[in-house]
């Protein structure tokens, strides 16, 4: 699976919390140290998680929750509120992928707004992205397409000072797992 980032805004140094660790109980994906040193990285190749349209992997060590055809969430087993989730929701022509990504920039339960940067390709669809401290103690960043006109957005949440190697290898590694289509 060809994966065509260009995550040079992959999360931003002043984000990075100093001598933040990830946490024990998940074992990430090897990929390069940076997203800037490497526009290829290893897919995540953990349990699978999906919604109609896309399919992922998590990283090793990490948990599924049952899905349903319109969500999917994943999380490093034992901890609590970091995750990656998937959504799919009907676009019926209304949004294009700019005015996605500012939906996506105000999430209803952040209290901070994330900021847009360039656009990604996600298993060779057009993507947004959007990231940034979303909350106290919260750092996200979110990619969105449209895929047969519904709207398929990914959130990645860490909520334990997660330092941004770490937060790198995750995103990464989870995005070049995906296979749009399935």
């Amino acid at each position: 699976m060809a994966l065509a980032l260009a995550l040079a805004g992959c999360g931003s140094s002043d984000d990075a919390t100093p001598g933040a660790s990830k946490p024990s109980t998940s074992t990430p994906a090897t990929t390069p140290e940076s997203a800037e040193a490497s526009e290829t990285v290893a897919a995540a190749t953990g349990v699978v998680f999906k919604v109609e349209g896309i399919t992922m992997h998590a990283p090793t060590g990490w948990t599924a929750l049952p899905g349903s055809p319109m969500q999917a969430t994943a999380f490093p087993t034992g901890v609590t509120g970091t995750s990656v989730r998937l959504f799919r929701f009907p676009n019926s022509g209304l949004l294009n992928l700019d005015e996605l990504a500012v939906l996506a920039s105000k999430e209803s339960d952040w209290t901070k707004r994330a900021r847009r940067l360039s656009n990604v390709e996600i298993d060779s669809q057009p993507a947004f992205h959007v990231a940034g401290k979303v909350m106290p103690g919260v750092y996200a960043e979110s990619f969105g397409m449209l895929i047969n006109d519904e709207r398929v957005t990914v959130n990645f949440e860490f909520h334990h000072n997660e330092d941004k190697t770490y937060r790198d290898e995750v995103i990464q590694s989870v995005l070049a797992s995906a296979q749009t289509g399935s």
